[in-house]
């Protein structure tokens, strides 16, 4: 008899438990661009009858910076408590209850608000988490992960550099990246603190390629900071970079004819660049070329008539970027010294 009842128990206990209220949690992924609000739903399934609910939705605060839940379900509205939370664990900490229950059944419980910082990461319930109906008793709680992704971001492998320019020359100012599909030079005159769109009026040309070019540089110029804005799926910013407007050092010319016709090309260039210039008499021509740090990259020194001469410049060696060339010229009563800028591009 005694055998008899305590498999009736038994049979009851697990008819009970095959009955007992089951629901789950779902939380939603999202691809976004860095700098982005974003909106994670998180979605209830079998909340029916529902008296209380704690949530603790774990995330990594270097991907994601909270900043609230909107969109709640209605009859969470009131009695909603929740807030951002370290300890034990980064996570959105979301508790309800109210002697009212709620039906939300198969329903969107809110939507977390969030500054996408770039990365990924995944979103759990952690542990804790209970939901109970109005009789008190607790449901059988399952969930699903969401998780947080970042659209491709424009990739600069180049970055502007500061330029020193003299006053009346040219100058051009690159960048370099991938996964970009349009540039927009910017220009700022307040040292970083606001940002305007470069347009193509004299002396700027090219404001929305890989290279700005500026025709006269002038003194009113000096210290103009420089950035493109490169947008593909999403919109990446270049460093700024300083134009600081100032003469040349180095040995004037003193003689009216010169060095005329000055050309290189193709500028920019990846590989050979031509120098075509023409001397006013026989003599020694130095040729050096400069980085933006000032080092000498290439030197040749050569003797030369007088008339069109046609120098080659292998560049394939060098960065991206933008390169001073200056040529010295040294010949009967004259020493003439001249600068012109190069762009390298990869």
């Amino acid at each position: 008899m005694k055998k008899g009842i305590c498999i009736l128990l038994i049979l009851l206990l697990t008819i009970c438990r095959g009955f007992s209220q089951s629901c789950s949690v779902s939380i939603g992924s999202v691809t976004a661009c860095p700098a982005d609000t974003i909106l994670i739903p998180v979605n209830a399934s079998g909340f029916n009858n529902i008296s209380a609910i704690t949530l603790y939705i774990g995330y990594n605060s270097n991907v994601l910076n909270f900043q609230g839940l909107v969109n709640i379900f209605s009859s969470l509205n009131a009695g909603l408590n929740y807030n951002a939370m370290t300890d034990p664990a980064v996570q959105v900490g979301a508790l309800w209850s109210n002697v009212v229950p709620a039906n939300i059944g198969n329903s969107k419980l809110f939507d977390m608000k969030f500054v996408f910082l770039g990365g990924s990461c995944t979103m759990n319930l952690n542990s804790d988490c209970e939901v109970v109906n109005s009789s008190l008793a607790t449901l059988n709680l399952s969930s699903t992960a969401g998780s947080i992704n970042s659209n491709p971001v424009p990739s600069i492998s180049s970055q502007p550099q500061n330029m020193f320019i003299k006053i009346g020359d040219v100058c051009n100012f690159s960048v370099s990246a991938s996964g970009a599909t349009s540039y927009q030079w910017m220009v700022s005159n307040d040292g970083g603190n606001n940002w305007g769109n470069v347009t193509n009026q004299s002396p700027y040309s090219n404001v929305t390629g890989n290279i700005l070019h500026i025709s006269n540089v002038q003194l009113n110029m000096n210290n103009k900071e420089f950035r493109c804005k490169l947008t593909g799926t999403c919109t990446a910013y270049s460093n700024a970079a300083t134009l600081t407007v100032d003469t040349f050092t180095g040995i004037k010319e003193t003689n009216d004819k010169g060095i005329t016709d000055i050309r290189v090309f193709p500028n920019p260039c990846s590989g050979i660049a031509n120098l075509g210039l023409t001397l006013p008499a026989a003599g020694m021509l130095q040729t050096e070329i400069f980085n933006n740090e000032g080092k000498i990259v290439y030197k040749n020194v050569e003797l030369l008539m007088a008339g069109l001469q046609d120098r080659h410049i292998n560049c394939s060696s060098f960065d991206s970027g933008i390169y001073f060339i200056r040529i010295l010229f040294t010949g009967p009563e004259m020493t003439i010294n001249k600068t012109k800028l190069l762009a390298v591009t990869r």
